[in-house]
């Protein structure tokens, strides 16, 4: 029951065996045999009536006579071969998590932007490529600051720094400058990443454009004063007749408050003929 895609293991044993055999036959330029390390292979293994697959690299070193310190019979192939079989299955899950993360933040919607501990950019996805309108060979090597628009003073930098430091994430927002000279507003969040000696090496950052969401949100603010300063009545009803919103005029023509108002059916409104009547003429219109 062990298998290795399209050559058993046999197979490719003898396949890595005869390619080390002609590399051994045709040695380096330094006249030193050089061992030979396969691929990652994946085998089926047959566990408690279940298939496990593990991966496994075939290792081949060439078997020479040593005489003292020095090699013997430097001109002549090696005496025999060395093949050591190692499972790397632990090696090869992590390398296929990191591959897939990597592929993950490379087209991920959010910009992000790894720094080292020195400060100097290692790392920038597409999605930082697009909104900041630099390359990543513009700003690899470079130190963030080149994105500063001056809009904030060194005590908001300082503040921030003083608590990256202590190994804390900040969260908060940038505005930041374009490559052209444009400013936008970025919300951000910056983790220290430390190894196991607890010594940052590295600071992720994550920060997402929210310029466009600032200026809707202007602009909604904008009407929503306007509506509440008018004195026309202003009420707002889905097709179910459902009241989601009244302005103060309503409230004070019609008595009742806006609170009580909101998310109530418009029919259960009326109590009394007068206001009853009220209403009426307001739907009629």
């Amino acid at each position: 029951d062990v298998q290795s895609g399209k050559h058993n293991f046999k197979q490719l044993l003898r396949k890595q065996i005869l390619d080390s055999e002609k590399r051994f036959a045709h040695k380096e330029a330094s006249g030193k045999h050089t061992k030979t390390i396969s691929e990652p292979q994946p085998l089926s293994v047959r566990s408690d009536d279940r298939l496990e697959t593990v991966w496994y690299q075939i290792e081949i070193s060439p078997l020479e006579e040593v005489a003292g310190d020095k090699r013997c019979d430097k001109g002549q192939p090696p005496k025999g071969q060395i093949i050591t079989l190692r499972d790397v299955t632990e090696q090869k899950i992590q390398q296929d998590n990191h591959l897939t993360l990597a592929t993950a933040i490379e087209h991920i919607g959010e910009s992000v932007l790894i720094t080292g501990s020195d400060c100097k950019i290692v790392y920038v996805n597409r999605a930082f490529e697009f909104t900041s309108a630099y390359s990543k060979d513009e700003v690899i090597g470079k130190n963030p600051r080149i994105f500063k628009s001056g809009e904030q003073g060194e005590d908001y930098y300082k503040a921030m720094w003083d608590q990256l430091s202590h190994g804390v994430t900040w969260h908060g927002r940038f505005i930041n400058k374009k490559k052209g000279g444009a400013l936008y507003t970025a919300e951000a969040s910056i983790v220290p990443v430390s190894n196991k000696e607890g010594k940052i090496t590295h600071y992720v950052s994550a920060i997402r454009d929210i310029s466009d969401f600032l200026f809707f949100q202007q602009e909604v603010d904008r009407f929503i004063y306007a509506v509440e300063q008018t004195y026309d009545m202003i009420l707002i009803i889905d097709l179910e007749g459902v009241i989601r919103y009244a302005n103060r005029a309503f409230e004070m023509i019609t008595g009742y408050p806006q609170d009580y108002l909101i998310n109530r059916n418009v029919n259960s409104l009326a109590v009394d003929r007068e206001k009853r009547a009220f209403l009426e003429d307001i739907w009629l219109r």
